[in-house]
């Protein structure tokens, strides 16, 4: 295998180094149902200050949620509306009625997917689960009645894909298969209703209750179920904290912010909040902190008729080291990797080509691929990098794409699909 390791790419990410507007990981954030606004919560002094944003507030806010850019997303029940806000003030309506949002009552009811960041959504009133992606270009109906779905209040995407859905009107949790579709009863409830969902980056799932209970699935697997805490009845909420190691818990009638060990349960009441507290989030606990993803679309076969692929290994962090492979093209070839801070499709030797090159982007000087010259699929290229110590790369976003010099290929080049990056911290 041909290994290369390269540089800190500082030189490479300094153009597009600058800093965007975000929350940053591991604020703490709560919807109050009786004032119609958002409080922040400082998790280190356990200041309590209002958002600044407050004109879209005035209709029931109803979910909290963070994008992978670092963008928080509000739902609006009142008036069937999705609020983008970013951490400079900036706010904007990205989804409306006219995208299928019919009604959303729900704690959880916004939840973002793993790799690209497709955002999923749970529509109370129209009993289904609206999938977007990370632009608000619907992809369709994810789930609907026909998968059991009564009244899904609460979702969460494991790092596989699936999904997880807390439906009181069905008693149940259900899990929808990222593959294939198939929904199945992960767990159903006598005397609660599932109000609330989360998963634990080792795969534990938890499931709140109107009564106050919540349950833990250890390593996701329903017969390994416990209570770990009863607490008041009524709508609450939870949310991990940014490194997984605390759930926060809030419910609406006693007004206390709850952390709870996810392990034994054992809690802590560390604020009394006003207002009446229905849904909290965390930034940095809903998504990975930083994600590769496969863009859909279509590689270029080389010589054989085989397809060369391109992957990644370790999570995308600033001041950490990541590694790009390129596999299955021609032995000896020659590869040229590159990435842009854009994508737009184009055609290029007659392959989809993803790169935008009116964006910031390099492409690096050509590698030789190991393997045994003109044997078809032989050929690999492996890139270690350093991505540069520089808080102002998290949030941003690149595409990655490689080709290989290939007589065999149609017009000499296979091409590999899109590769998407998201930096996090």
């Amino acid at each position: 295998m041909n290994i290369r390791a390269l540089p800190a790419l500082a030189a490479l990410f300094a153009f597009s180094a600058t800093a965007s507007a975000h929350f940053v990981d591991g604020q703490l954030y709560y919807l109050d149902q009786e004032n119609d606004r958002a409080w922040f919560v400082n998790p280190d002094t356990l200041a309590v200050v209002p958002m600044p944003q407050q004109t879209f507030f005035a209709d029931v806010p109803g979910s909290l949620a963070f994008t992978i850019e670092g963008k928080m997303l509000m739902a609006n029940y009142g008036n069937d509306q999705i609020h983008e806000f970013d951490g400079d003030g900036g706010t904007a309506v990205v989804l409306t009625a006219a995208d299928g949002i019919t009604g959303i009552n729900g704690a959880g009811a916004i939840a973002i997917g793993p790799g690209v960041g497709d955002i999923f959504i749970a529509d109370l009133d129209g009993a289904e689960i609206l999938r977007f992606d990370r632009n608000y270009v619907g992809l369709g109906v994810f789930a609907d009645s026909s998968d059991g779905l009564i009244e899904p209040r609460a979702i969460a995407v494991d790092s596989e894909g699936n999904l997880l859905v807390a439906d009181s009107g069905a008693a149940a949790v259900f899990k929808i298969d990222a593959v294939t579709g198939v929904a199945t009863t992960f767990d159903s409830y006598v005397m609660e209703l599932p109000i609330d969902v989360l998963v634990r980056n080792n795969k534990d799932v938890y499931v709140l209750t109107d009564r106050g209970n919540i349950h833990r699935y250890a390593g996701g697997d329903p017969v390994q179920a416990s209570l770990i805490g009863s607490y008041a009845f009524g709508q609450a909420s939870m949310t991990f904290s940014s490194d997984y190691a605390h759930i926060f818990h809030v419910n609406i009638n006693d007004k206390w912010l709850r952390r709870i060990d996810p392990d034994t349960g054992a809690s802590v009441n560390v604020i009394q909040l006003s207002g009446k507290p229905n849904v909290i989030a965390a930034i940095g606990s809903q998504f990975a902190h930083g994600t590769w993803g496969q863009v859909p679309g279509h590689a270029q076969a080389g010589t054989g008729g085989v397809k060369p692929t391109l992957s990644a290994v370790g999570d995308p962090l600033v001041g950490q080291s990541t590694t790009v492979e390129v596999k299955d093209v021609v032995g000896g070839a020659p590869v040229v990797v590159g990435f842009s801070q854009g994508t737009d499709f184009s055609t290029l030797f007659g392959a989809e080509f993803c790169l935008d090159l009116t964006t910031p982007f390099y492409i690096f000087d050509p590698f030789v691929a190991s393997g045994t010259p003109g044997v078809a699929g032989d050929g690999s290229v492996t890139l270690n990098f350093l991505i540069p110590n520089n808080p102002a790369l998290f949030g941003a976003t690149y595409y990655w794409q490689a080709g290989a010099i290939d007589a065999g290929a149609a017009q000499g080049l296979s091409i590999t699909k899109c590769l998407h990056m998201y930096i996090g911290e």
